[in-house]
């Protein structure tokens, strides 16, 4: 039976202990804590199953995808032992992201050393600056991301909070927006985040593939930013990016028509690490997801930026291939690197001059982004 027509079946999702709803389908077993978590998760883990098959020929190795607004549950919880991948996907209103960092107002927060610190900005409007230390949030003392969650749960959606810093010594006063919980936007939890949960399902897809081919070249570890070693940053992202919803790709899409004249150039971009892994800021811890590691300095903001461009063209790049030499060709470029080649060898195989390559591209995403 074609994959597309399994998505049909109904499954109807139970009651699970912890407070948990459970939906199976044949390429995920997803646990979310509401109805309406439960239903945006479907439909995001659904959406990169099927570009998977597109790229793959098959259906993706099965996943378990937890969505959770506390990320130190997910250990707690009576998984089955199936040798299954376990995504936990974090929402929580005000931030969202790794366990041990938020993302909020432009800007991202971790715990640091007993005190919340500014780690780096992504946006220009952002409150924030980087190394600023969080001191209080509507007067209330904050020393850590729970205490961050508690002082923002009961004020109003939309409105400002007065967050107090630590700024070059002096206390500073600054507005920051409280941002709608996924429920309140009525969009779900998934198209609430701004890495949504396609994109993080198709890491989990590509990295479960990975795993089962069982290659000698993937026991090198010397790269583990999303936990696939064996592939170029650019292809795990590419594949991430190339599972993402139309109005995520859209916002990729606008980065790179900013940046047209500063495209990575391809001898670069073909074999370099993630920007954020390449600035050497990075901490590195495991969990039940695999290797997480952010940027802990507040040198992260040029790490960031950098990295926004990166996604952009990995995802512009994807999505290039794949239309002009068909989905699958992603796929057997995966295969082909898996065996040992380099991304030039993969593509020189599959008859792509990785140089006309670029050309082609270029002027393929001007055109499309102009």
């Amino acid at each position: 039976m074609r994959f597309a027509l399994l998505l049909l079946l109904a499954v109807t999702a139970q009651a699970q202990p912890a407070g948990y709803l459970q939906a199976d389908r044949p390429y995920a077993r997803i646990w979310a804590p509401t109805a309406a978590d439960l239903e945006a998760a479907i439909e995001e883990v659904s959406f990169a199953a099927l570009r998977f098959e597109s790229a793959f020929g098959e259906p993706p190795p099965p996943i378990t995808v937890v969505v959770t607004d506390d990320p130190s549950s997910v250990a707690d919880l009576d998984l089955p032992d199936d040798g299954r991948k376990v995504l936990p996907f974090w929402t929580r209103r005000g931030s969202s992201g790794p366990a041990d960092a938020l993302l909020t107002a432009g800007a991202m927060l971790r715990a640091i050393s007993g005190t919340l610190r500014v780690i780096g900005t992504v946006a220009d409007a952002s409150p924030f600056q980087s190394e600023d230390e969080v001191v209080a949030v509507a007067g209330q003392i904050v020393l850590s991301l729970e205490d961050w969650r508690r002082a923002i749960a009961p004020l109003p959606v939309g409105g400002t909070a007065d967050v107090t810093v630590r700024r070059g010594g002096l206390e500073v006063v600054v507005p920051v927006e409280v941002e709608a919980a996924p429920s309140v936007r009525r969009v779900g939890t998934a198209t609430a985040q701004s890495r949504p949960l396609s994109h993080e399902a198709g890491h989990f897809f590509l990295v479960a593939y990975v795993a089962e081919q069982g290659s000698a070249f993937v026991r090198d570890t010397t790269r583990t930013y999303s936990g696939a070693p064996a592939l170029p940053d650019w292809i795990d992202e590419g594949f991430a990016t190339f599972c993402e919803i139309p109005r995520v790709v859209r916002n990729r899409d606008a980065v790179l028509a900013r940046h047209l004249g500063e495209l990575i150039p391809f001898d670069t971009f073909l074999t370099m690490d993630h920007p954020i892994v390449a600035s050497g800021l990075l901490d590195q811890g495991t969990g039940s997801s695999g290797p997480i590691r952010m940027a802990a300095s507040g040198r992260a903001m040029e790490a960031l930026e950098n990295s926004t461009l990166f996604y952009a063209q990995s995802s512009s790049l994807t999505r290039y291939l794949a239309g002009r030499y068909g989905p699958r060709v992603f796929g057997r470029l995966v295969n082909h690197v898996l065996q040992g080649a380099t991304t030039r060898a993969a593509l020189e195989a599959e008859g792509i001059d990785p140089d006309a390559l670029e050309d082609e591209w270029r002027a393929w995403a001007a055109a499309t982004t102009a």
